[in-house]
Formats: C-alpha cells, sequence, structure tokens
C-alpha cells in the first residue's frame, strides 16, 4: 500500500518486489539493532524459498479500501506465508494489520483532496478492471520473489529509504508456487466486498493516500 511521505525514520518489513509491506511494532522503532534482529528472524532456519505470485483468477484488479487500485495476487505462497508468520511471532504486542495480510501491488490511489466515488462512478470503474480480467490471464502474469529486504524507511511509500538490509531466498523459485487455501480465502473475503457496491462504497471512500480516477471512466465504452 502506498502511503503519504513522513519526516520519521520507520521499520519496515518489505518484499524486494513492489508486493507491500509489513510495518514492524512501535517499541522497536528506537532499537538501535532493529534491521539486525529481523533479518536473523527472516533467515532463521528452514531458510525461506524463493517464490512466485499470480494473480487472482477473478479479481486481478481492485479497488481497495480509501480508493487504492491494486494487482491483486490469488495469496501469499508458502515461504512468504512463514515469513510474515515470523515476524509477527517475533512482536507478540503488535497484531499485523489487515492490509499487509492479503497479497497485492498497489498501482495507484485516490488523492485525499478530490471529492470521493459516487455509487455510478465506482460501478463503472469496477465494470473496467472486470473488462481487463481476461487480458491480465492471457499475459500469464508471474511475479518471482527471491530477495526480503528489511528496511528503515523516511517515506511510507519506500520512495525514501534510510537503511536496507537484503535476504536472498534459498532456491530458483519454481513455475507456480503453493498457495494455501488459508490465503486465498483471506484474499477472497477481501475482494468479494465490492460484489456489494453499497454497502463497500464508503470503505473505497474513506480517507486515505491515493490519486485521481476520472481520467480511467473515459476508456469505457
Amino acid at each position: 500500500m502506498t502511503s503519504t511521505a513522513t519526516n520519521q525514520t520507520l521499520s519496515s518489513f518489505v518484499f524486494s518486489s513492489p508486493l507491500g509491506y509489513h510495518q514492524i511494532a512501535l517499541p522497536m522503532y528506537e532499537q538501535a539493532d532493529t534491521l539486525v534482529h529481523f533479518s536473523e528472524v527472516l533467515q532463521a532456519q528452514p531458510l525461506l524459498s524463493a517464490e512466485v505470485l499470480k494473480p487472482h483468477p477473478t479479481s486481478s484488479l481492485f479497488v481497495a479500501w480509501n480508493g487504492v487500485l491494486a494487482l491483486v495476487y490469488e495469496g501469499f505462497p508458502s515461504s512468504l506465508a512463514i515469513a510474515k508468520d515470523r515476524l509477527n511471532m517475533s512482536m507478540p504486542d503488535k497484531s499485523e494489520n489487515f492490509g499487509s495480510k492479503w497479497a497485492k501491488t498497489t498501482l495507484g490511489a485516490l488523492n485525499d483532496s478530490i471529492e470521493g466515488f459516487t455509487l455510478d462512478k465506482i460501478s463503472k470503474l469496477r465494470d473496467l478492471c472486470r473488462k481487463y480480467l481476461k487480458e491480465i490471464a492471457s499475459a500469464n502474469i508471474r511475479l518471482q520473489i527471491g530477495t526480503l529486504s528489511v528496511v528503515h524507511y523516511d517515506s511510507r511509500g519506500l520512495e525514501r529509504l534510510n537503511e536496507r538490509v537484503d535476504i536472498a531466498l534459498d532456491r530458483e523459485p519454481e513455475e507456480a508456487s503453493f498457495v494455501e487455501e488459508k490465503q486465498k480465502n483471506i484474499v477472497n473475503s477481501v475482494v468479494e466486498e465490492w460484489d456489494d457496491l453499497l454497502d463497500y462504497l464508503p470503505k473505497v471512500n474513506a480517507a486515505g493516500q491515493v490519486e485521481e480516477w476520472d481520467d480511467l471512466l473515459d476508456y469505457l465504452p
């Protein structure tokens, strides 16, 4: 998920692809060895393997809460799920935010300063997203994850990094990584929300960090 820049130096876990990040608990920010600590957590035995992400079969393009357009994947493969579990277990006083529990790449967002979506606009945008499902499927997109990074960042969108430690994952990724049903169900629970646009609209229009969509609507027939 993208976010506005801040002046603080914070701690974050992020996949080396533009997949998203797993934010570290607030008390950890003041620890000088934060990067070392979480790097060791992720490098524990057994070593994590490289993985491949595939787009979600029915909702690969999706407008998430706060008006964020995302490329959605079917779920976190085993090694990435294990990496997230290791981080969660290493900071039991901090629950993971739901936004980092489902696998996606942020593509764009709705500027907070403009008026939100109407029911008609979000309906048209959903139609536009669904229109390109076949094209995305036929493109056979496979996002290879071969490195994890632990970073101190100056911007929550990760445009500016203060420090970074890269962790190479073990072995070359397979053609298709295994995704457990639990991970698929998490993603499905998210994308199913816009089946009822009347109920979903307030969540899309809730305050967040995001860019205007009106130009996209011009592509609708």
